[in-house]
């Protein structure tokens, strides 16, 4: 599931969580059972993800720590394996088609957190699970005006901070990684340190309090160093290492599609997700279509450039008195695109 899909979910059930926050004590009806439900699911998943949570709107917990730990890893699967069988024991038939409506997201959304925590591994399999956390929660602060400039600042300072445990869990963490997902890390972490470096100044220069950058600057700079030594920890030790298999299997990825379709939530009508093998022969047929479509228009386009760039070198050739008159009006038909 993509970022911004994650984040759809999240907003959708939002209202379930800021309802149970406000409403006055009912009977015990299965819309209010479902209620309860979206209370308990989103606390804990915002409580897991604190940095989303400051993306949503829920800065009660913009001071929460961000590190993941094995530990914790492990009991947030068997908390999703317990509240998925109590969810399940809520039927839909018993519910109001809009509770109905919101019992099919929250499935989704338990079932796509259990496939990330018993399957896709993201935190022992991708380096590149942890950029959110000492990148994406530092922008997160910065980006959105929800509170005074310095003290978006010292919040970003404190994200900044956490920064070095982090990654040391991360190394604890990170077993049977793909080459692949080593290979790309590598890259986003430069990137990351360029934000470090050059990004972030500029999104601080609001708050012009002197102990408040102070503070910024001494959790950047360690931010800065434990990220040069995990890309070197990548580069020189987990890049030689990663022989973990890329592939996650066909159940896997049944479930992953089943998931990204949410075209019928309530699952009426829907067709079952076809065989991975049947996808990926889909797939590479459709590939095949595009490359042979672009492979035309690059052959045609090919003849009638070569011809045009040949008869308009022949016609705009300067002598060689002329040769840097010439450079002057070429240089000077394109200053207005500069």
């Amino acid at each position: 599931m993509t970022p911004s899909l994650r984040r759809a979910l999240a907003v959708a059930l939002l209202p379930l969580l800021l309802a149970g926050a406000f409403r006055p004590a009912m009977a015990d009806k299965p819309d209010d059972r479902l209620r309860r439900l979206g209370d308990e699911f989103l606390s804990r998943w915002l409580a897991r993800n604190p940095a989303e949570a400051t993306r949503l709107g829920a800065h009660t917990l913009d001071t929460a720590p961000l590190p993941v730990s094995r530990t914790s890893l492990a009991e947030d699967a068997a908390w999703a394996h317990d509240f998925a069988a109590r969810l399940d024991s809520l039927p839909a038939p018993g519910l109001t088609r809009p509770a109905a409506l919101d019992r099919a997201l929250l499935a989704a959304r338990v079932e796509r957190w259990r496939l990330d925590l018993e399957v896709l591994r993201p935190y022992e399999r991708d380096p590149g699970a942890y950029l959110a956390l000492i990148a994406g929660s530092v922008e997160s602060v910065l980006e959105r005006p929800f509170a005074p400039a310095c003290a978006r600042l010292e919040l970003a300072a404190r994200r900044l901070a956490q920064v070095p445990e982090v990654l040391r869990a991360a190394r604890i963490n990170l077993r049977d990684v793909p080459r692949e997902r080593t290979e790309i890390a590598i890259e986003r972490y430069a990137a990351v340190l360029r934000f470090y470096r050059a990004g972030l100044p500029a999104l601080t220069i609001a708050c012009r309090d002197a102990r408040t950058q102070a503070d910024l600057a001494q959790a950047d700079t360690a931010a800065v160093r434990a990220t040069e030594d995990f890309l070197r920890y990548l580069r020189e030790d987990l890049l030689p290492a990663s022989t973990g298999p890329l592939a996650v299997g066909p159940e896997a990825c049944a479930r992953l599609i089943g998931l990204e379709r949410l075209d019928d939530p309530l699952g009426k009508g829907r067709t079952a997700v076809p065989p991975a093998d049947s996808l990926l022969a889909r797939a590479r047929t459709v590939v095949e279509e595009r490359r042979a479509a672009l492979d035309s228009l690059a052959a045609a386009s090919r003849a009638d450039g070569t011809r045009a760039a040949l008869e308009a070198l022949a016609t705009e050739r300067p002598d060689a008195n002329d040769f840097v008159p010439y450079m002057d009006r070429r240089l000077e038909s394109v200053r207005d695109f500069l």
